[in-house]
């Protein structure tokens, strides 16, 4: 078998026959291409006719604002706090003193804490006061005289 020898009309009609082909493959996918971008703009189309996107970028803008203005108090609250560290660790070192000799039972509060028996003696003590209160105010002349002259 001899090869055959291909002519150029024939090689022209091949060309023609595949460029015709792709042709409607190139045409089927723009025109997909075509209608779907038709749908994406009608659905913004849809979506800024109805106000949307107007409210969602004004929404976005004011919560902008507000976390601008919650950082900058922030920052403020941050400077304050710097601030006063030195005094504010004093009052905690001082409070933890404190609470120290009150748990060790140390000075008066301290013993105050740790003694039941001077409970006991100063509610004793607060009830017989409110009795001889009690008696002065029935019988003042048995512990004041009163003379005109």
């Amino acid at each position: 078998m001899t090869p055959r020898t291909i002519t150029p009309t024939e090689i022209d009609e091949a060309l023609k026959r595949v460029a015709a082909q792709n042709k409607m493959a190139v045409e089927q996918v723009l025109a997909e291409a075509a209608r779907s971008l038709q749908s994406s703009l009608a659905r913004v189309d849809s979506a800024t006719n109805q106000g949307q996107l107007a409210t969602i970028l004004n929404n976005t803008q004011a919560a902008s604002a507000q976390m601008r203005d919650a950082t900058s108090d922030f920052r403020e609250l941050v400077g304050v706090a710097r601030e006063n560290e030195a005094s504010l660790t004093r009052i905690i070192v001082s409070a933890d003193s404190v609470m120290t000799r009150l748990k060790d039972r140390q000075g008066t509060l301290g013993m105050l804490v740790g003694d039941s028996t001077l409970y006991v003696q100063t509610a004793q003590a607060v009830t017989q006061l409110r009795q001889l209160l009690q008696d002065i105010q029935s019988n003042p002349r048995k512990y004041f005289k009163f003379s005109v002259f």
